[in-house]
């Protein structure tokens, strides 16, 4: 018998112009890890509208960042295991 395996969990965040923006994560303060907020996969999959996108991988994070539209803010739903990639995203648009 297979062992049940934890789902993936993932945190929101949302890209302007470029820049990500991380749900729960403030511009002006440090990052903190403890602020995200963490949701199942099932929870994105039926709450994904149609402009969210899900990434798994480092390369899918950049690619959302560098194809979004200059005037359209899209929703990423970014998974647990790019959080410092996350932080390194945000990082570099903000100044702490």
């Amino acid at each position: 018998m297979k062992a049940l395996q934890p789902a993936d969990r993932f945190f929101a965040a949302t890209v302007v112009s470029g820049s990500l923006y991380v749900c729960g994560v403030r511009i002006w303060d440090r990052w903190e890890p403890s602020r995200l907020e963490y949701v199942s996969e099932v929870v994105v999959d039926l709450s994904a509208r149609s402009s969210a996108r899900k990434v798994r991988t480092r390369e899918e994070l950049d690619r959302a960042i560098r194809d979004a539209e200059p005037t359209v803010v899209i929703t990423v739903w970014i998974h647990e295991s790019l959080v410092e990639d996350a932080r390194r995203l945000w990082r570099r648009n903000h100044w702490r």
